[in-house]
């Protein structure tokens, strides 16, 4: 599972909390779109603007 950081929630705050780790649903739309899907806050799929987010990656993703 992919995770994703809220770096700016500005305007969909109901959805997303600044800081808030988010599951990551669909990102292979952001390069057409420049939207991802994630799971909000209230447990609900949403499609937001990808640059309000930054990927998160485990210890070992990083090292690689």
């Amino acid at each position: 599972m992919k995770l994703v950081k809220c770096i700016n929630s500005l305007g969909y705050e109901d959805s997303v909390e600044l800081n808030g780790i988010y599951s990551l649903v669909n990102d292979k739309e952001k390069e057409v779109t420049g939207f991802i899907e994630i799971i909000d806050k209230n447990g609900q799929s949403v499609a937001l603007p990808a640059f309000r987010f930054m990927p998160m990656y485990k210890q070992e993703e990083q090292a690689a």
